[in-house]
């Protein structure tokens, strides 16, 4: 048995062992990249995050130019309201069901905001990052923005706006008319900043988890430092699928990367622990 099969097995063997406890699965900008999304950090030519982040991605950039924030976003993300799961999303939901099934829970960390593991049908699910299924008012404490409120994107118009990128085309709050911005965390917001990113249910999920899963993330976001920390102090085991991790570059933390796609990995997973998808 080659050494990349003993790692499948022992995957296999480690998600089996969960039967009446919490496996809790995080998921990265990967887990879309058969969906045509681009990932963040990655060594894609289209990665969002190949061009400044910390300038596009930054509430900063948006109080300095709220037109060219709306650019990026809308010219960016757009398209992603027109991409549909991949097998990657859809293994995650047949696997919260098998787990379930036996008794346990599955939890998914998500950092992305492009709704697909909603679409596939992923029941308990954490959008650490927000969606892009929604938007909110700029104004703290404003019933549609922040700690609490939001808006759905699909009521806002938008058309003028992209017709014609103009601050007075941004839509407005409709209760108290300040301008509106997107409903995910930027680079210089925290987690704690609106209910949805769900922190606090986040950790105490990372202090519950006997197995943790990694797909597609590249290690670089608060919120999975905090669970490999977690992993490794409470001698968790810990799995990562990422094909741009070499195997084995994440055992110093405890963590076991395979280096495969989610697409092609999480369906085989699925057929060898007898998840139907």
């Amino acid at each position: 048995m080659d050494h990349e099969q003993a790692e499948w097995n022992r995957f296999c063997r480690a998600i089996e062992s969960v039967k009446d406890g919490l496996i809790l699965f995080c998921t990265g900008a990967g887990i879309s990249k058969a969906s045509g999304i681009p990932t963040f950090r990655g060594s894609d030519i289209e990665a969002v995050w190949n061009r400044s982040p910390m300038e596009l991605g930054t509430y900063a950039f948006f109080e300095e130019t709220p037109v060219g924030h709306w650019e990026w976003f809308l010219g960016r993300f757009d398209s992603y309201f027109e991409r549909q799961p991949n097998p990657a999303h859809y293994a995650v939901t047949a696997l919260e069901r098998w787990q379930q099934a036996r008794g346990g829970r599955m939890t998914v960390i998500t950092q992305n905001i492009d709704l697909l593991h909603d679409r596939a049908g992923t029941k308990e699910l954490i959008h650490i990052h927000g969606d892009m299924g929604h938007a909110r008012c700029t104004r703290y404490g404003c019933e549609n923005g922040a700690p609490k409120g939001k808006i759905r994107f699909d009521s806002l118009d938008f058309s003028a706006f992209r017709a014609e990128p103009r601050l007075e085309h941004i839509p407005r709050c409709s209760a108290c008319g300040s301008l509106v911005r997107i409903h995910a965390l930027l680079f210089d917001e925290y987690y704690t900043s609106h209910r949805d990113y769900r922190m606090r249910d986040a950790m105490n999920a990372t202090q519950e988890a006997r197995l943790m899963v990694f797909v597609g993330t590249s290690f670089s976001v608060g919120v999975t430092a905090a669970m490999l920390e977690s992993a490794h102090l409470r001698q968790v085991p810990a799995f990562s699928l990422n094909p741009e991790v070499e195997t084995g570059d994440w055992e110093g933390v405890g963590v076991m990367n395979l280096q495969v796609n989610a697409e092609e990995a999480l369906p085989r997973l699925c057929e060898a622990v007898g998840a139907s998808m």
